[in-house]
């Protein structure tokens, strides 16, 4: 038999494990939407100066027709303001009732409505830097998603066609990118799913940049093996001759 100090401690700890966390306040979500724009627009300037690199050097090949104007960092940095702007100065209108509160989905926006009214109404407080995704999320799906689409189509509308063209590809890659999970990178390994990672995982990325530098050295190893291997079979595949004599 156990003694009765042993059976108390195991006690408490059982009702410990029992007792259900409290989940997280909404406000400890990292990273904030400020720090995840930043790395948003990073993502962005470095996809579209390898689309640029990749256009020209087509080019230079004679293999690419495609007109489309110099794509510049000014374009996104406008972007990046709008939309921080839109995100701000958003206000989430209340849907929730009390009869909604057996659904998840209503029971989480309601909470997302609550502290989200509440830091954009305290003077002071950015939006952008106090909550993260899941709040952005949740409020893009219901009206902020619109309001900024308004703003960007109201932006490209005094641009050229090519300006107007890079606007929405840049709205419409930060709604793929926001709603994906960005914990659910190896599916299919699929690279720009993992995107997502880059910006809205906690850790900003670095977990990601781990993974795909790790790949890149798995597969130059791949490679330098299988050249190693084709050059082993080409030299088996040679002819020889014992010995060379003068004698015809």
């Amino acid at each position: 038999l156990l003694p009765q100090k042993s059976i108390k401690i195991m006690s408490q700890a059982a009702v410990v494990n029992a007792t259900p966390q409290r989940p997280r306040p909404l406000t400890d979500e990292e990273p904030k939407i400020d720090a995840a724009l930043k790395s948003f627009y990073s993502w962005w300037v470095a996809t579209k100066q390898q689309q640029q690199q990749l256009r020209q050097k087509q080019q230079g090949n004679g293999t690419d027709n495609n007109d489309t104007a110099p794509w510049t960092p000014q374009i996104a940095l406008s972007c990046l303001r709008c939309l921080s702007k839109a995100i701000n100065a958003h206000i989430m209108a209340i849907s929730y009732t009390k009869n909604d509160k057996d659904n998840k989905n209503d029971e989480l926006r309601a909470k997302v409505e609550r502290v989200w009214n509440e830091q954009a109404s305290t003077p002071g407080i950015k939006i952008t830097k106090v909550l993260g995704r899941t709040c952005l999320a949740v409020a893009w799906e219901t009206e902020l998603k619109k309001e900024v689409a308004r703003m960007f189509l109201s932006e490209s509308a005094s641009k050229n066609n090519h300006e107007e063209h890079y606007i929405l590809e840049f709205f419409t890659a930060f709604d793929r990118l926001l709603l994906l999970d960005p914990n659910n990178n190896d599916s299919d390994n699929n690279y720009n799913d993992s995107d997502a990672a880059l910006i809205w995982s906690a850790d900003q990325g670095q977990a990601e940049l781990a993974r795909r530098a790790a790949e890149r050295q798995a597969l130059a190893q791949k490679r330098m093996q299988e050249e190693k291997q084709q050059q082993a079979q080409q030299e088996q595949e040679l002819p020889r001759i014992e010995e060379i004599t003068d004698d015809e």
